[in-house]
């Protein structure tokens, strides 16, 4: 990413939440590259587990009554199972409380040809009946946001340091590629390459899908560019994106939503945001895509001297928004408020600024697609911006941890995570 000028002016608003405490950069140590015969990512330390799934919803209507059965499956020995009903009055399901025997209630134990008896007279007071099974398990936005790890943030971006240019770092933009497409994969998503032609070279974007529930459900997407220019190791720009991005997908994708999440690592964005300008022409148009969420540069805080002088030597987050997103960006915002302690986001909505434009959201915005240009403020912040230092060892992780929290916390929302399973038939 190439700032010329950020011009915060009236447009901005900082949130009432507090500044990011004055705390020393988190991100010390040695950092491990990768190497070609050694793809190594860190793997979640907490426990994953699924919804209970319910089908085979069947019904057999006599006149003692409906009879119900159905399949369910989970990892716990024993489940919640309500019925509700779609009202004809009101077209809201309602529960049904009464006149149910056997395999509903407390204590249900998963398997196949569980049966439900309803003998309510009443029961052409609805269209449709819904089985819902809970396991009881913390599905809540705060249990996600707190699964976020640093450590693994940190791991990433030590083992993806170095050049990654298409003509002076070939050989580690590759690996970084392999490495991308692997925890991809590891955390249980569909992977496609996207690859496209520019110049002399091949581009490719590394897409990760978790799909939602829903029939022709929308999509949200969670992006970041992976490349650098030819003479930085690109810590900041732009490893604390993909490794933001790679850790969102670590904790997201171990839940079920009603809408689809993907997760693009996007390429040649140096060279002119080659790769995002391709995935739109020729991905998007086909999408529904509900919202994008842009990690560009989201690493360096000012907390020495060596910034001080700078636009931007501050250490909040900026949120940048055209009018077209600007209900996304509000829902960043109280996220951020909501879920995230002592980040400070500072909210912005374009204003034909062309240096908001500096990123791979800039192709979404024309594409009348809401989305979202999270930044630390680039050259007006970070000196060692598109330098040969911008280096492992100057990053402050605690800050993007908190970047991550509060985006896992907005696409989870706009997501619909979902907290139980479900089956729907018509009687």
């Amino acid at each position: 990413m190439s700032f010329r000028k950020l011009a915060i002016a009236s447009v901005i608003i900082l949130l009432s939440c507090a500044k990011a405490e004055k705390e020393a950069p988190s991100g010390t140590g040695i950092p491990n590259p990768i190497e070609s015969d050694e793809i190594i990512g860190p793997s979640h330390d907490f426990e994953i587990n699924t919804v209970p799934i319910v089908t085979e919803l069947r019904i057999i209507s006599s006149e003692e009554g409906n009879t119900f059965s159905f399949d369910l499956e989970d990892d716990d020995p024993e489940v919640d199972v309500k019925i509700y009903g779609l009202s004809i009055e009101n077209g809201e399901y309602v529960e049904i409380t009464s006149d149910w025997a056997g395999d509903v209630g407390t204590g249900i134990a998963p398997g196949e040809n569980k049966i439900i008896q309803w003998t309510q007279q009443g029961s052409t007071d609805y269209s449709k009946i819904k089985v819902v099974a809970n396991d009881g398990r913390d599905r809540s936005i705060p249990y996600l946001v707190n699964l976020v790890s640093k450590q693994r943030i940190i791991s990433d971006v030590g083992q993806m340091t170095g050049i990654r240019h298409y003509q002076s770092g070939p050989n580690l933009l590759s690996q970084t590629r392999d490495y991308i497409d692997k925890q991809f994969g590891q955390y249980g998503l569909s992977v496609d390459r996207h690859t496209f032609s520019w110049q002399s070279t091949q581009g490719i974007n590394i897409i990760g899908n978790h799909l939602g529930s829903s029939p022709n459900s929308n999509d949200l997407l969670i992006i970041a560019h992976y490349d650098t220019v030819g003479n930085t190791p690109g810590a900041d720009d732009n490893l604390s994106g993909t490794a933001g991005m790679l850790e969102a997908m670590r904790v997201l994708s171990q839940f079920e939503y009603s809408e689809s999440i993907r997760f693009i690592g996007f390429d040649l964005e140096e060279q002119g945001l080659i790769g995002s300008s391709r995935y739109v022409s020729e991905i998007a148009q086909n999408q529904n895509i509900m919202g994008v969420v842009n990690f560009e540069m989201i690493g360096y805080t000012c907390r020495s001297p060596i910034c001080a002088n700078l636009q931007l030597a501050d250490t909040s987050i900026y949120n940048i928004a055209n009018p077209n997103s600007s209900t996304l960006r509000i829902n960043f915002d109280e996220k951020g408020s909501s879920y995230v302690s002592n980040l400070g986001i500072v909210s912005v909505e374009a204003d034909g600024d062309p240096n908001f434009r500096r990123s791979d959201h800039a192709l979404f915005w024309d594409a009348g697609i809401p989305a979202l240009f999270i930044t630390d403020g680039a050259n007006f912040r970070n000196p060692h911006y598109h330098k040969s230092s911008d280096s492992f060892d100057t990053l402050d992780f605690d800050f993007t941890t908190k970047i991550v929290k509060t985006a896992v916390a907005t696409i989870a929302s706009l997501a619909g995570i979902k907290t139980a399973g479900e089956a729907i038939i018509g009687i």
